[in-house]
């Protein structure tokens, strides 16, 4: 066993970041990874802060930034989140705030969220619910047919337009 000074030596260095040849690394603990967290559709007055509480339960919150477009933000943060294995399973795909307020979570390698149906391994563009439509339940999901042809009608003498044309000089 580790005594309580080497630990808090030991995380002393793990905190900081270091440089080798343009590549900036961390060191985290056996089985802990850094992953980032989009948090999609947040008013722009929700502070950082609010962002990184609510985000405490599902791992270390390292940072919270704005993610800007054109210097200004466009409702998305990341969140830096230090986790096990099974601490990345539990992060939702939607933080809660208020009864009015959600926030989708992205991660990168991460199954989808279906936005229609709410399930997770799809998005609403391929939706099996939308396959109704398309072929039938439980079918893959296809595009509707291409729109007929409409028949061309040639314009009468009202619908045209005409200037005179003058010679090149």
């Amino acid at each position: 066993m580790a005594s309580r000074e080497a630990v808090q030596r030991i995380r002393a260095v793990t905190d900081l970041p270091f440089t080798v040849r343009s590549n900036t690394f961390s060191i985290s603990f056996l089985g802990k990874q850094v992953v980032c967290c989009r948090v999609h559709w947040l008013p722009v007055v929700v502070s950082d802060n609010a962002v990184g509480s609510l985000s405490e339960s599902y791992g270390t919150v390292l940072k919270v930034e704005r993610e800007l477009v054109d210097g200004r933000g466009n409702g998305v943060r990341k969140v830096f989140l230090e986790v096990d294995v099974a601490q990345k399973i539990g992060i939702p795909h939607m933080f809660e705030f208020s009864d009015r307020l959600r926030a989708l979570v992205t991660l990168t390698g991460r199954a989808p969220l279906c936005l229609k149906c709410g399930e997770v391994g799809h998005i609403r563009f391929g939706c099996p619910s939308s396959a109704r439509v398309a072929g039938g339940p439980g079918q893959a999901f296809s595009r509707p047919a291409p729109r007929e042809a409409q028949e061309v009608v040639a314009p009468t003498a009202a619908q045209t337009f005409s200037a005179p044309v003058k010679d090149p000089p």
